[in-house]
């Protein structure tokens, strides 16, 4: 599955978000897009996976170093990681990753309070595996 394809500029409140709260580790970037939030995270601790085949060849070469894989966003589910990041893709997906993390850190708490209850943890930093959303 495909979702789209995008060019978009960060969102400085992410960004400051991530600044404030990424306290290393691997991650994921689930529905990466443009890569418009790598650059914040370690090449060697970041996985960037996104369902358009076209977004995935655009990341590789703005960003060489950095791992980018195409996924169907729809049906896969990641090994191993730290952390899950994602930005505005939870809006798109019918199949939430629910199940994939022992806490959840939620930057719109209101909008996803009920799909993730009673898994909401704040603020990151807990032990264990993180998903930061927003």
């Amino acid at each position: 599955m495909g979702i789209m394809e995008f060019d978009s500029k960060p969102i400085g409140e992410v960004r400051a978000f991530i600044e404030k709260n990424y306290r290393g580790g691997t991650i994921i970037d689930y529905g990466c897009g443009c890569g418009r939030y790598t650059d914040m995270f370690p090449k060697d601790k970041y996985l960037g996976v996104d369902g358009h085949k076209g977004n995935i060849e655009n990341c590789k070469k703005k960003y060489p170093g950095y791992k980018f894989e195409l996924h169907d966003l729809e049906t896969w589910k990641p090994k191993q990681y730290d952390c899950l990041f994602s930005s505005v893709v939870f809006d798109q997906i019918e199949n939430l990753p629910k199940d994939w993390a022992k806490h959840y850190i939620l930057i719109e708490n209101e909008k996803y309070k009920e799909i993730f209850k009673p898994q909401i943890d704040e603020p990151l930093g807990t032990e264990g595996t993180r998903m930061m959303i927003c």
